[in-house]
């Protein structure tokens, strides 16, 4: 018996423990997409998996629905791999530990991958039952959504025959997606020299920020590691002699950076003064954070004492100051949309290695020209610092539909269901449904999915009511799909 095996409705929790146990990080999809390829053989469903291992399943119409229009089912395959730092996991081999934590599930020590792995227990689930009401449905499985969106990038649309798409990446219940922000990473290299000097090496360390999703959660003030990381190394460098070592600061790009730790050189006659300075800093943070990160830490520790190598004093400023300068968090809000974030970025992963210190930072906006013009100022700060800078990753935003007749089936499901109206937003954060509806023609489409919060953390959490409602509405929509002929 699995750890969710008591849960309702039991095909789809059991395939989400299933998900849970095959590695499936971005990149690292292809044992999950050999295992639904599998899947879809084992019950004779037409189906076909393409060079970047996106998966589409064909399932016919249920009787009386053959003449109905074909509708789409999407969501991705890969999730994002975050732990807690003292963990011994290998995301690449290790199975997620889900377990029921009240009203939700959760994963010891871990992502939970819930984003997006629920999506596709519930695809597996309605492929599995052949007692539904649906018309012919196309499943389509990407990869590498968190990452670059490859997946979809790399997918022909021209397979596709549905010109409506229900995609099952969003984590609000009763809020229908209806528009998301588009995105670009600058990937940004600063060289750096070295030297060597004598000193007390000691490792600084960032820990037990809330982090999350740095599109979603990004209006929510929550603090970054490396920021926070550049405001103590800049504190540290006006008042004591110091060398820079190493830096390691968050995991993922679109993950707010919840942890960082460097590497430090001082005079071993001024560990006192260095101690002091932290505390002082600390404290700071915690009062400039006690909503959004209560429990933020920073920590040293005493390594060990020597010769070692270190950033020269021009580097070492360099790296600082980009720390310090960068733009991060939400830049500004929708004029049309009231709550809306429409521009930000994100310092989401920097490490420093022998001859260079390197970052990527994630923008969004649901314009175009501002997503472009906060990238070129990134861009600028790093050259004027020394560095080289280069775009990857971009990807479309998707247009609000004011007249869906698929948003209109699903309020009128969650209706159903419910007892209440549904909500039509738009999202700051990237989703794949840009990406077909520029490859699409006419693509009616609208983002749903149960309520989870934290994502991309190890404190993610999936609501179980939540996915037992939206797996009605989800049914209800399919069977009332003959009324969006």
């Amino acid at each position: 018996m699995g750890t969710l095996s008591s849960l309702n409705p039991e095909k789809v929790f059991a395939f989400f423990e299933k998900i849970c146990s095959i590695p499936h990080g971005s990149g690292n999809c292809a044992a999950l997409s050999a295992f639904i390829a599998d899947f879809a053989k084992q019950r004779r469903l037409d189906f076909a998996v393409d060079a970047e291992q996106n998966v589409l399943i064909r399932k016919p119409a249920s009787p009386g629905y053959e003449k109905y229009e074909t509708l789409i089912l999407q969501g991705h395959l890969d999730m994002v791999c975050e732990k807690d730092p003292e963990l011994e996991f290998d995301f690449a081999k290790d199975a997620i530990q889900p377990y029921i934590d009240g009203g939700n599930i959760k994963a010891r020590g871990t992502s939970l991958g819930g984003d997006n792995g629920i999506a596709i227990a519930m695809m597996l689930a309605i492929l599995d039952d052949d007692t539904l009401h649906h018309p012919q449905l196309e499943m389509l499985m990407t990869v590498d959504e968190e990452t670059s969106m490859a997946g979809a990038f790399g997918f022909d649309c021209a397979r596709l025959r549905g010109h409506r798409l229900i995609n099952l990446d969003s984590e609000y219940e009763g809020v229908l997606m209806c528009s998301c922000a588009g995105g670009v990473d600058v990937v940004c290299n600063l060289p750096v020299l070295r030297e060597e000097k004598e000193g007390s090496r000691l490792t600084l360390t960032v820990a037990h920020l809330r982090g999350g999703h740095s599109g979603v959660e990004i209006d929510k003030g929550r603090a970054n590691a490396n920021i926070l990381m550049g405001r103590l190394l800049f504190r540290l460098q006006n008042e004591l002699p110091l060398g820079i070592a190493e830096y390691c600061g968050g995991s993922r790009v679109n993950a707010i950076a919840s942890h960082a730790e460097a590497e430090i050189l001082i005079e071993k006659s001024r560990l006192t003064e260095c101690e002091e300075h932290i505390k002082q800093m600390e404290a700071i943070f915690r009062k400039e954070y006690h909503a959004s990160d209560p429990d933020i830490s920073v920590n040293l520790k005493l390594s060990e004492s020597g010769c070692f190598s270190v950033l020269d004093e021009a580097s070492a400023a360099r790296m600082i100051s980009l720390l310090l300068i960068l733009p991060d968090g939400m830049q500004e809000m929708s004029a049309e949309m009231p709550g809306l974030v429409q521009t930000s970025c994100n310092l989401g992963a920097a490490s420093l290695q022998e001859s260079a210190f390197t970052f990527t930072s994630s923008i969004r906006s649901c314009m175009e020209t501002k997503k472009m013009m906060l990238a070129e100022k990134i861009m600028r700060i790093v050259v004027l610092t020394g560095g080289s800078a280069a775009l990857e990753g971009d990807y479309p935003g998707w247009s609000y539909q004011p007249d869906s007749r698929l948003k209109e089936t699903l309020i009128n499901a969650y209706q159903k269901v419910c007892g209440i109206k549904a909500s039509a937003e738009a999202v700051h954060a990237g989703m794949e449904c840009g990406i077909f509806a520029a490859g699409i023609p006419n693509l009616d489409c609208v983002s749903i999915g149960p309520t989870m919060g934290d994502v991309h953390t190890p404190q993610e959490h999936l609501s179980i009511s939540s996915v037992q409602r939206t797996w009605k509405v989800l049914l209800t929509a399919l069977e009332d799909a003959r009324y969006l002929q």
